[in-house]
């Protein structure tokens, strides 16, 4: 694990922007799913739970297309741009 590097070069796939992405996954599940703390979660709470990870993961997926978006349509006005 030590060893393996993420997209990004960095050890550890991501260093702080894993960590925000966990955060932000971790609030989610505790404001929304978690009436009080135990030792296992129930089926409400851990679907819930399924929920924010899966909520997060769209968004993510979301972003990540609308950045592709507007690469490639930087790319083409530069095209444009050198004909």
């Amino acid at each position: 694990e030590e060893g393996r590097r993420g997209q990004n070069g960095s050890r550890g796939g991501g260093g702080r922007a894993r960590y925000i992405r966990d955060q932000r996954v971790l609030r989610c599940a505790q404001e929304k799913c978690m009436d009080k703390p135990g030792p296992k979660l129930d089926s409400r709470a851990e679907t819930c739970f399924v929920n924010c990870v899966e909520r997060f993961i769209d968004t993510s997926q979301f972003i990540l297309n609308r950045l592709e978006q507007t690469q490639k349509s930087k790319s083409a006005f530069s095209e444009s741009l050198s004909d």
